[in-house]
């Protein structure tokens, strides 16, 4: 299955990728939390919050604008991606500058040293912004191997500095930060080189391509925008709330959460570049199926990371990590959720109606930035772990009415495709242990 150049093909190549994604930044995170105990691990988090935060906020929707027009006219992928790229560095360098002003609000109750550190490290929003313009032309072409390698190379290589700082003794909240902000280089240098020599941008043309993809980009901007909010605002918000210890609590029991997402991670990297411009019921029947598969895959992940939390946490972290537990497994059903609304929101992408998904995810945020400020002072990391499921809940059900109430067609089966999903995942276990 991981052959060829068809859709199962890549669905199994991403599939692999965000495995190797997942375990890279949760064996990272191991490290740092045994190296650097909760205190240290929650500094790290603060200095890298606000650069990846940022670099998701300043996308202004030219990823997904991107994919979509170039799928269109694959010959102007040339002058599209030129547009792009100019706008995507414009866009982190402005990025990079809000964050400088807003850091000492932001990272309040960090002494002054580390608000210097965490003020250096923006520079890299600018990284990150390019890096969301290398994937969507990588991806526009299908080249859906190179694009996981590009994904694959800044967890790996951050798991590799953080071996490397804590065999030598180097290990700190500062030299953490540098690691995981130094390792996104690689990946982008060689994605950039990729689409210089086979898209050959067309640099004087880059205006007029800005212009062409402007229309789209801003209506999936929104709801792009909100998508970021709901997966970084909450480190955002309770930086400022919790001390260093508990917010490196917070933060492993969050990275720990996401083994659930892997798959979604990997059908959504797929799904909306094959289903772009392709007629409504096909877009509707192949969603059905994808949500199908991925609710079966993160429900039976769910469940056994909810009965092995503690021992996992107590195991993998330390015992210092234990008290996380409950918070642990409301952050995994929560990433269960997310994950079903994650694929099914690629409908709306694909059939031209990025505004739904603005309203997908701005329900959500209305729910989950209150409920942060509410429930995050008086109840700590189960507090903000709690205001995070109600929020995916609420984006769950906006999901089903957007289809039913306001494009009037009927919304993707995902329970309906549970059995089928059954059926060939019995077919792929057999077939992997022949």
């Amino acid at each position: 299955m991981l052959q060829g150049a068809g859709a199962a093909a890549a669905v199994s190549q991403s599939l692999v990728a965000s495995v190797v994604i997942t375990a890279a930044n949760v064996l990272a995170s191991i490290v740092t939390a045994r190296y650097l105990g909760a205190s240290g691990r929650g500094e790290l988090a603060a200095l890298t919050t606000l650069p990846t935060f940022l670099s998701f906020v300043t996308t202004f929707g030219l990823p997904s604008g991107l994919i979509f027009h170039a799928r269109r006219s694959p010959e102007r992928l040339g002058s599209l991606v030129s547009g792009v790229f100019v706008l995507s560095v414009t866009a982190g360098v402005a990025g990079a500058l809000v964050g400088y002003v807003v850091a000492p609000y932001v990272l309040a109750g960090f002494a002054s040293d580390s608000l210097a550190v965490a003020r250096a490290l923006l520079a890299f929003t600018l990284v990150g912004s390019l890096t969301n313009a290398v994937i969507p032309a990588l991806l526009s072409r299908h080249e859906f191997s190179r694009c996981n390698a590009v994904r694959i190379a800044q967890p790996t290589l951050s798991l590799i500095g953080m071996l490397a700082l804590g065999m030598l003794g180097w290990m700190t909240p500062l030299t953490g930060a540098l690691v995981v902000s130094l390792s996104s280089l690689p990946g982008l240098i060689w994605g950039f080189a990729w689409i210089h020599r086979e898209c050959k941008p067309v640099w004087r043309g880059w205006l007029a391509a800005a212009r062409e993809v402007r229309s789209y980009s801003l209506r999936a901007y929104s709801g792009e925008l909100l998508s970021s909010l709901a997966t970084q605002v909450d480190k955002v918000i309770v930086v400022g709330i919790f001390a260093p210890a508990l917010m490196g609590l917070y933060v492993v029991a969050m990275s720990l959460s996401r083994l659930v997402a892997i798959f979604a991670a990997a059908i959504v990297t797929v799904l909306f570049p094959k289903v772009s411009g392709r007629p409504q019921r096909e877009v509707i029947d192949v969603t059905s199926r994808a949500a199908g598969a991925t609710t079966l895959l993160v429900g039976l992940t769910a469940v056994a990371l909810i009965a092995l939390g503690p021992a996992l946490l107590r195991v993998l972290y330390g015992a210092e990590f234990e008290g996380a537990a409950l918070a642990f497994r409301l952050l995994v059903l929560e990433a269960a959720v997310a994950s079903v609304v994650q694929v099914l929101s690629q409908a709306f992408m694909a059939l031209d109606r990025p505004g739904l998904v603005t309203l997908q995810y701005g329900s959500g945020a209305v729910v989950a930035v209150p409920l942060l400020f509410l429930l995050a002072p008086a109840w700590g990391i189960e507090g903000a772990a709690a205001a995070l499921l109600i929020a995916s809940a609420v984006r769950l059900a906006c999901t089903y009415w957007c289809f039913k109430g306001v494009m009037k067609i009927d919304a993707p089966r995902v329970l309906g495709q549970i059995g089928p999903s059954v059926s060939l995942l019995k077919t792929a276990v057999r077939a992997a242990l022949r």
